[in-house]
């Protein structure tokens, strides 16, 4: 899967079920990701607004989703 900053994190999500217990792992909080806002925010959201939101850049963002993924194989 290509990630950039359009791709949906419920791709994600879908294509990698365990990316959100890892990242929960990785970085307390994100503990909200299981709240129903967190779970309407993956819902709805991009990559590119996960990054403005955690105050990072979307490269920065997806080398860390991309870290987390590998982690999983």
């Amino acid at each position: 899967m290509q990630i950039n900053g359009t791709t949906r994190l419920s791709e994600l999500v879908k294509a990698f079920p365990g990316l959100i217990a890892k990242a929960k792992a990785l970085d307390p909080r994100l503990e909200a990701l299981d709240s129903l806002p967190g779970r309407l925010f993956i819902k709805k959201a991009t990559v590119a607004d996960l990054a403005k939101k955690a105050g990072q850049t979307e490269a920065e963002t997806i080398k860390v989703i991309e870290e987390l993924i590998a982690r999983g194989r």
